[in-house]
């Protein structure tokens, strides 16, 4: 199914997706646009120390949950492996600007 931003909210988000791609202010608007005031957000795939350069990015559209955050450290074969992720629970602010949240996807089809 397609995504259309703004089309459907939902309270849970789940986006396991790389912070490249977290990081893109059309993707940050896409996805506070799809999740529900008061809702949660999950960022996943990233490192622990990506969530810095995460919160900042979606604060003004959401708040986050230090008691959801969470760094995952796999076995010891695993962690050779993949090494270590976190999780970035965030909460959907209830007074942001939708048509702000809209204008930053038009801005960011239009630039690239």
């Amino acid at each position: 199914r397609s995504v259309v931003p703004g089309a459907d909210e939902f309270e849970h988000v789940a986006a396991n997706i790389l912070v490249g791609q977290l990081s893109r202010p059309s993707m940050v608007a896409t996805l506070a646009l799809g999740t529900a005031p008061g809702g949660c957000l999950c960022l996943s795939g990233i490192r622990p120390d990506q969530v810095r350069v995460l919160e900042p990015l979606y604060a003004p559209y959401f708040e986050p949950d230090p008691e959801l955050y969470a760094e995952r450290s796999p076995d010891a074969h695993g962690k050779e492996y993949w090494g270590d992720w976190a999780r970035l629970v965030l909460r959907r602010r209830t007074n942001d600007d939708r048509r702000a949240l809209l204008d930053a996807i038009s801005d960011a089809a239009a630039a690239g």
